[in-house]
């Protein structure tokens, strides 16, 4: 298989983006994912997948708990910094936008269209990433406004159609 067609065809499935973050006894991190999806609803489950190579990988592997921020469009300068088009330290990419403390300690964005917290429950690794299937332990509903796809390798924005 062609490594660049296979690219093409993945860049034409539209997905929702992501900031997934951590915190806990092996440090604090955060990456920009659209390999993220729901796995079960009893019990509550979602995975997603991390590259081995991500620079961020040993922090997620090793802590237990992190959150998944369902950005809107607004958050186009978050998905950058912690997607790595823009070079930041952890420090600068957490200090464009607002985030709390969650109940599991993953900094949570404040005006995400929500948050859902989780706790790892298994690893499996494949090929060059690792699949993080999680268990949700609480979940922040945020205020429904465009939200961010990306598609093409570009961002797009779907709104609510309030009829």
């Amino acid at each position: 298989m062609d490594i660049q067609i296979f690219r093409q065809a993945m860049s034409m499935l539209g997905a929702a983006v992501n900031v997934v973050t951590t915190d806990g006894n092996h440090g604090k991190g955060g990456f920009t994912a659209t390999a993220v999806c729901s796995v079960s609803d009893s019990p509550a489950t979602i995975l997603f997948c991390l590259n081995k190579k991500n620079a961020q990988f040993d922090i997620f592997f090793n802590n237990e708990t992190f959150a998944v921020n369902v950005l809107s469009s607004e958050h186009e300068q978050v998905s950058n910094y912690f997607g790595g088009s823009i070079a930041a330290s952890i420090e600068d990419r957490f200090s464009i936008a607002e985030w709390k403390k969650g109940y599991n300690k993953a900094p949570v964005l404040t005006n995400s269209l929500c948050s859902i917290e989780c706790k790892i429950v298994e690893r499996k690794f494949l090929a060059t990433h690792c699949i993080f299937f999680c268990e949700v332990t609480y979940i922040h509903i945020g205020n429904p406004s465009a939200n961010l796809l990306y598609f093409n390798r570009k961002y797009h924005n779907i709104s609510l159609d309030r009829h």
